[in-house]
């Protein structure tokens, strides 16, 4: 599949309310190995069921390992599942302290089992991020033009 799940793409669109919630990030660093970044609901978008767009902090090994590579993979916990999107990124611009970029989304898969659902998901401390990145949100969908 290489759309995002709908219950995904209902979560990150511009018009809903962020929720709390941890999207996790992982690139591809200079030796091949998966390099981990949690990004919250203030800096992920969907802007269509085929693209995201996204903002890291500048400077940062993920922002290096996307300007080099472009490989991303995000996970998505919306219990009672998990969500891989698998997406090549391209860099949409600066500002203030993030790099934003688009994701064309090129494999999706819901990781479910009716044996083992998921029952909760990471959690920010949502007093503590909020306030700091509705700005970061604000830019990020500037940049993006949507």
């Amino acid at each position: 599949m290489d759309r995002l799940p709908h219950e995904a793409f209902e979560l990150l669109r511009k018009e809903q309310i962020r929720k709390n919630l941890v999207v996790i990030l992982s690139t591809v660093d200079a030796g091949g190995f998966p390099h981990i970044a949690l990004l919250s609901p203030y800096q992920v978008v969907a802007i269509s069921d085929k693209e995201l767009g996204f903002c890291v902090h500048k400077g940062t090994t993920t922002d290096i390992n996307i300007k080099r590579s472009g490989l991303v993979t995000f996970v998505i916990f919306i219990p009672p599942a998990a969500y891989y999107v698998k997406a090549r990124a391209i860099a949409a611009g600066e500002f203030s302290t993030e790099s934003a970029y688009r994701a064309g989304i090129e494999w999706t898969k819901a990781d479910y089992a009716e044996e083992s659902p998921i029952t909760a998901s990471p959690l920010f401390d949502e007093k503590n991020i909020k306030e700091k990145y509705l700005s970061v949100f604000a830019g990020l969908i500037k940049i993006l033009g949507i």
